[in-house]
């Protein structure tokens, strides 16, 4: 009996000693690289499904805005929006464009004002006349002593006999 007791106070003396071991005296030391296999695993598990839901969550937003855009009611407003700056763009190039022609014409117009013959009259300009064939005088050689011509002025008219033909 008393080896038995022996035994038992040499088996917990024994046991006693085991369980100061470091590795032994926490479960920490033994699970330790387990449990950083299992965190990694897990780290790297939550990083995955964070990465998935993330691309999904950008496909389903590009696809709700296709849909979107694919609405009859959206593409209408789009067409109208489009149609309204077209409209906007084309006033301004008539706008522009009628400008530039009015501006041309207006030109135009003292260009041609200021070739009329009655308008050199204001300056002090006659404009001679045959009397017998009723055509303008350009050139004295056109016309005789003793012919009658009329004188066109600003103001009236003159009526003379030609006297005298002076040639350069």
């Amino acid at each position: 009996m008393q080896s038995l007791v022996q035994r038992v106070r040499y088996d917990r003396h024994k046991l006693s000693a085991i369980m100061k071991h470091p590795l032994l005296a926490s479960s920490y030391g033994i699970l330790a690289s387990s449990m950083q296999r299992l965190d990694d695993f897990r780290d790297t598990f939550t990083n995955t499904i964070q990465r998935k839901i993330q691309t999904h969550y950008f496909k389903l937003e590009s696809l709700q805005r296709q849909l979107h855009a694919l609405k009859p009611t959206v593409r209408i407003m789009q067409f109208r929006k489009h149609l309204n700056d077209l409209q906007r763009q084309f006033d301004q190039q008539w706008a522009r464009s009628f400008h530039r022609r009015q501006e041309r014409l207006q030109n135009i117009i003292a260009n041609l004002h200021s070739l009329d013959p009655k308008n050199l009259l204001q300056k002090g300009y006659a404009i001679p006349f045959n009397e017998k064939t009723n055509s303008v005088i350009v050139s004295s050689s056109s016309i005789e002593k003793g012919d009658e011509i009329r004188m066109l002025l600003s103001d009236g008219e003159i009526f003379s006999t030609v006297n005298e033909i002076v040639k350069k």
